[in-house]
């Protein structure tokens, strides 16, 4: 793997540290041409109040955009065309975000792998159910394995420095 994408990541663990979630932080970055075009965190829709009774498991997941979602979601607000695109997001995606990367003409996603060890087991046939629908549909994945280096940021709960 490119060593740039060692540098995506780390600035995608970066843009991270914006998100509110209290429990687990994630960003995904928009990628053309190994140029960043746009980054998104995972967070609340617009305009959608914040309260810690909303950030708690399961209600959680009624409010919460994930940063796959939220970057597919704010390119076409802002007229970005995500065909043939790449995106960088450090976490697996769940089943949602997989199908919304495939459906948005992604063609390659870039994950830290070891971002994906740390996920939860109860998370587990999530990302296996992700990673067939990603490559039954033709995007191409890639895991970079090893330490990124930047800032720590929260995952399930605990502090972590990627």
């Amino acid at each position: 793997m490119r060593s740039s994408w060692k540098e995506l990541l780390k600035v995608a663990y970066e843009e991270s540290t914006n998100s509110p979630d209290p429990s687990t932080q994630n960003a995904a970055l928009l990628i053309d041409d190994g140029s960043i075009i746009l980054a998104a965190i995972n967070e609340f829709p617009v305009g959608v109040l914040y309260t810690e009774e909303r950030w708690e498991r399961p209600l959680k997941y009624q409010f919460v955009e994930h940063a796959e979602r939220n970057l597919i979601y704010k390119a076409a607000k802002q007229g970005i065309a995500t065909d043939g695109l790449t995106m960088v997001s450090p976490w697996a995606p769940c089943t949602n975000c997989a199908r919304a990367i495939i459906q948005a003409g992604i063609k390659c996603l870039v994950r830290h792998k070891d971002a994906e060890k740390r996920s939860p087991e109860f998370w587990a046939e999530e990302i296996r159910v992700a990673n067939q629908q990603l490559k039954e549909a033709g995007v191409e994945v890639l895991d970079y394995h090893g330490k990124i280096g930047g800032p720590e940021v929260r995952h399930s709960g605990q502090i972590w420095s990627p």
